[in-house]
């Protein structure tokens, strides 16, 4: 059974978000997805749809060939699909709150396993702050696209690399 979950913590005073987490559980059992992500680029404006390309193509290569059901023998997880928090509200520990809550959820769910694709220095820290741990990193300043080009070259620092991170929910 797939499911996908977002929640709201906080709402401003223009009710808009400020910050918010997408969550989606998978057990073995279902059947493969091309893609745990879908993205319309149709409704991407046209001089964006390369960046939007090269990113969902680094989230992509994170976890390729990586079988997170096989290698911790676990029947079900929950994935961190996307989480944002308004620039305003940052360092506020809005994703720290968000990723905890998380976790319940996942506990909750009867999730085994709980992971995300870190984008940044700060999502990477704050996931293993909370006991998650690097299961693969791709370094953006040696990342080729499928032409062979860097797209990511002169990243600011706090864009380091692409990373998956993973906790396992059964030791606690």
């Amino acid at each position: 059974m797939k499911r996908n979950d977002i929640h709201s913590s906080l709402i401003n005073q223009q009710n808009l978000p400020v910050c918010f987490i997408i969550n989606h559980i998978e057990s073995v059992d279902d059947p493969p997805e091309k893609s745990d992500f879908i993205f319309d680029f149709n409704k991407a404006a046209i001089e964006n749809r390369s960046k939007y390309q090269s990113i969902f193509d680094i989230l992509s290569k994170v976890v390729e060939n990586v079988d997170l059901f096989g290698e911790y023998k676990v029947c079900r997880i929950m994935q961190n699909v996307l989480a944002g928090i308004h620039p305003q509200y940052a360092n506020q520990g809005l994703f720290t709150r968000l990723k905890m809550a998380s976790i319940e959820l996942a506990r909750a769910n009867k999730c085994d396993l709980i992971y995300s694709k870190a984008t940044s220095e700060f999502s990477t820290r704050a996931n293993l702050k909370l006991g998650f741990h690097k299961a693969r990193t791709i370094d953006y300043s040696t990342y080729e696209d499928d032409n062979g080009q860097r797209v990511f070259a002169g990243m600011p620092k706090i864009h380091q690399a692409c990373t998956l991170t993973v906790k396992d929910l059964r030791s606690l």
